[in-house]
């Protein structure tokens, strides 16, 4: 009786001795784990692949949602590496030989990352549209004469593999004038970090029946830049000027 009652001390320091080892390794590897990101912020190359599930979290940025889309093609969590995603650059467009800058702003985009197990991962932020945002929040939209060169500026970030730009008239609120059968479509090629276009006449603007239309920067014209790489990455741009329906010699021969 006195050899048990000498072992209850022992064991119920081992027992406390066992609760608080538990207690330390598992604090450690929380504070170890991947994806312990500051909130609003996320490490994409830490993110793990989990099959066919859904994360969606609120952006730090107004107006913008996040969603992580992780789809795979086990049952199972996989621990293993995914390769950092496409880093989106900042658009910088300006024109003229003095470089003035065209306000612009970015809609949104979706990155696309697969990894060597053919687990794919998407993340989308999804934002205002670019072109009646810039219309609602740019006081003095700037004036661009026809046959300026326009240059878009990929900064801070991977270079689009593919540009295409849609040009369009606005209404005075931003939104299309007409329908897309009559939108222009170009293609552009970045050389180093830079695209350029010279500004042509949009022959949609020759359809308006307000005169008004006709006079000097009676046109207001909206470019959304969408850009695409390799890795099926995309991310949409937009930016507006006011211009003229036609050229100066043009109008004047009208008179």
């Amino acid at each position: 009786m006195k050899e048990k009652h000498r072992l209850i001390p022992v064991l119920i320091f081992a027992f406390i001795l066992t609760v608080l080892c538990t207690a330390a390794v598992s604090r450690w590897y929380l504070l170890h784990q991947k994806g312990d990101s500051p909130k609003g912020e996320i490490s994409f190359s830490d993110l793990k692949p989990v099959d066919r599930i859904s994360v969606y979290r609120q952006w730090s940025i107004p107006k913008y949602v996040m969603a992580i889309a992780l789809i795979g093609g086990n049952e199972t969590a996989k621990d293993s590496h995914i390769t950092p995603p496409t880093a989106i650059p900042q658009l910088l467009v300006t024109y003229g030989p003095d470089k003035t800058e065209i306000p612009s702003f970015s809609g949104g985009y979706q990155l696309y990352t697969p990894d060597d197990e053919g687990t794919a991962e998407a993340v989308i932020a999804c934002g205002a549209e670019p072109l009646s945002y810039l219309v609602g929040k740019v006081p003095d939209i700037p004036y661009v004469k026809l046959g300026t060169d326009i240059s878009l500026e990929f900064r801070e970030g991977t270079v689009p593999d593919s540009v295409t730009v849609q040009d369009l008239i606005l209404r005075g609120d931003g939104s299309p004038k007409y329908n897309e059968q009559v939108t222009e479509e170009f293609t552009l090629a970045c050389s180093g970090s830079t695209a350029c276009f010279t500004l042509d006449i949009n022959s949609a603007a020759l359809l308006s029946s307000d005169m008004s239309s006709y006079e000097e920067a009676g046109i207001l014209r909206g470019f959304r830049v969408n850009c695409r790489w390799d890795d099926n990455s995309t991310a949409e741009y937009g930016f507006v000027i006011r211009t003229d329906a036609s050229s100066t010699e043009i109008r004047n021969q009208a008179d």
